[in-house]
């Protein structure tokens, strides 16, 4: 099966390709991870009297803070490898009947 760019081959040979996103669309989609962003450093900012709750000494909170991102840091790209080898011949809309 000869390899196609930008898009994947079904069982049945037809050529199947990634929509392209507008640019409106990408703006969209920015604003999403724009929202989670800041919502993840609220998060970051509230987690350190939930550490000292939890009887955590003051000198261990710095690597407790870096523990979270760190382990996406290391965890996230083996996440995507894994799932980017997971094409399936069927289509989307098969899955989801």
């Amino acid at each position: 099966m000869a390899a196609v760019s930008g898009g994947a081959m079904s069982a049945g040979g037809n050529e199947k390709f990634k929509p392209s996103l507008s640019f409106s669309q990408i703006i969209n989609m920015n604003f999403g991870f724009f929202g989670i962003q800041y919502s993840f450093g609220l998060q970051q900012t509230a987690i350190n009297p939930i550490y000292t709750f939890l009887n955590a000494d003051p000198e261990s909170l710095p690597i407790l803070n870096l523990a979270g991102p760190m382990t996406g840091l290391i965890i996230q790209p083996l996440i995507g490898a894994l799932s980017d080898k997971t094409w399936s011949p069927l289509e989307f809309d098969t899955i989801l009947r």
